[in-house]
């Protein structure tokens, strides 16, 4: 054999070559695998994460404000005004948003105990039941992992434990449709599973390469063709490290501004939940204290007139407070894509005065000039009325809000090539163009603070902007400090009814 090699140097050469390049093309694969197994486990753990992080915050925070603040928490919160959904509920509903687009990942939350309100709550395949068997056995263990082929792509499966918190022990030993009452807290009361494709990393994978180079290297100048090969399945190699290392660097970058925008959107809930605490309360306290004095409180009797006065106090706040409740329940809606609309012919010139009438008593009383230019032949549109007032009035009330005494606040309505435009414009306080993306998103406002000048739940041009579009229109802002707001909502020109004969 020896022999053989000796007479024969180049086939020998040739034959190291390709076993070398072999082995180099299997240890790549190799290690594109194990590059693909981690970039799925870091986005699914990243999933687990952001998940449970949402779902802890909601459970110590927005509940316990939520309960103190005389709002139901259940998981039937749909059906009960004003109520918010429990932890587990939101969980659940956050896994099917995520889950809605499978091409990009999955969520479950199951149990091995039964959800009293949800059929569904059980393991649904073999890994599920692998990965509540894996923490039955070992609870203080870590996640359960699982790579998996489905319909030829990779799949990581990722579960996690759901442990009791020491917020949730006592509700759960204390309803009478848990599954338990002796929980602890540490215990395991469920399991989140993740399911996240598998980047497509798969150099060296097909088998006609492998069937090419041999060939190439059989013939005349197998060692010359040999040494090509190599130096192109380097390059190819290197090219292959190199995306891998811009993949890390996406997936870095990814995680980076992931989690900007978790700690954005952590202190957008702080300032809102303070906010909002803040804007619950006054009229809170209003209805209890008057409701007081009426029945009673102090040991005097009131003239009927001071309870006439009083009662509609209450009335007012408690109007307030629906008001404030709606808007939050509508933006609610808006971002789950279920506000549904109501999309009748109305009549623009009458929407628009019982809007301009609803202003006018607050703009009286802060001092200012109430103008209004609408056209005797507005066409009527198609469009959701409660959507159409709650969209002006909001415009028209911060016009109002944010102009001193002795100013000018106007409504106007003009039919356009392109639609028609309604104008609310004020001579206020204005703002700077910089902050208008600020105060066109929820809970926003130019001043956050408790001890901000003007009073609000940072809800109205949010809302407002929410539903126009939602209309297929658009508005836009114009303002500078000091010279006053222009706002134009753009109506689009399908929902003008040109032909009131017709339209009739």
């Amino acid at each position: 054999m020896f022999d053989a090699i000796a007479r024969r140097p180049v086939l020998a050469l040739a034959a190291l070559a390709v076993g070398g390049v072999l082995l180099v093309g299997m240890q790549i694969e190799n290690v594109a695998e194990e590059t693909r197994r981690q970039t799925a486990l870091e986005a699914a753990s990243s999933y687990s994460a952001a998940i449970s992080a949402i779902r802890d915050y909601y459970a110590s925070v927005v509940v316990p404000r939520a309960r103190a603040a005389g709002v139901e928490v259940t998981h039937a919160y749909r059906e009960h005004a004003g109520a918010i959904p429990l932890p587990a509920t939101l969980t659940i509903e956050l896994g099917q948003r995520v889950s809605a687009d499978e091409a990009h990942g999955s969520f479950r939350l199951y149990s091995a105990y039964p959800f009293p309100w949800r059929s569904d709550g059980g393991p649904h395949d073999a890994f599920e039941r692998d990965a509540l068997a894996a923490f039955a056995a070992e609870p203080g263990r870590g996640p359960f992992v699982r790579m998996e082929e489905m319909v030829g792509q990779s799949y990581i499966r990722y579960a996690a434990p759901v442990r009791m918190k020491k917020s949730c022990v006592g509700c759960h030993n204390g309803r009478a449709d848990s599954p338990r009452t002796d929980w602890k807290v540490g215990d395991i009361r469920g399991v989140q599973s993740i399911r996240v494709p598998a980047p497509s990393i798969t150099p060296f994978s097909s088998p006609e390469l492998y069937l090419g180079f041999l060939v190439l290297v059989a013939g005349v100048g197998a060692a010359i063709l040999l040494f090509w090969a190599m130096l192109r399945r380097l390059r190819r190699a290197l090219a292959t490290e190199h995306r891998l290392l811009e993949l890390a660097e996406l997936r870095n970058a990814e995680l980076s501004e992931a989690k900007l925008a978790a700690e954005s959107a952590n202190r957008t809930k702080s300032e809102f939940m303070a906010n909002m605490s803040h804007e619950l309360k006054t009229p809170l306290n209003a209805i209890i204290g008057f409701a007081e004095v009426i029945a009673g409180a102090g040991g005097f009797a009131l003239p009927k007139g001071k309870i006439v006065e009083y009662a509609e106090d209450i009335r007012a706040s408690g109007a307030h407070l629906l008001t404030l409740i709606t808007d939050i329940l509508d933006i609610a809606r808006i971002d789950a894509g279920r506000l549904d609309l109501d999309e009748r012919r109305l009549d623009l010139a009458d929407a628009l005065h019982s809007c301009l009438a609803v202003t006018r008593e607050p703009a009286k009383a802060g001092g200012l000039t109430l103008q209004a230019s609408l056209p005797a032949d507005l066409p009527p549109l198609l469009f959701d009325a409660r959507c159409l007032r709650k969209i002006v009035v909001n415009l028209l009330s911060n016009a109002v809000k944010f102009t001193p005494e002795g100013g000018r606040v106007s409504l106007v309505a003009e039919v356009r090539d392109d639609g028609l435009a309604i104008v609310v414009s004020d001579s206020g306080v204005g703002m700077d163009p910089a902050d208008v993306p600020r105060v066109m998103a929820p809970f926003q406002q130019v001043d956050g603070s408790l001890a901000r000048r003007y009073d609000g739940s940072g809800l109205g041009l949010a809302l407002s902007k929410a539903l126009i579009e939602l209309h297929g229109g658009r508005i836009e802002i114009e303002t500078a400090p000091g010279a006053g707001t222009t706002v134009t909502v753009h109506v689009p020109a399908h929902r003008v009814i040109r032909d009131r004969v017709a339209a009739a």
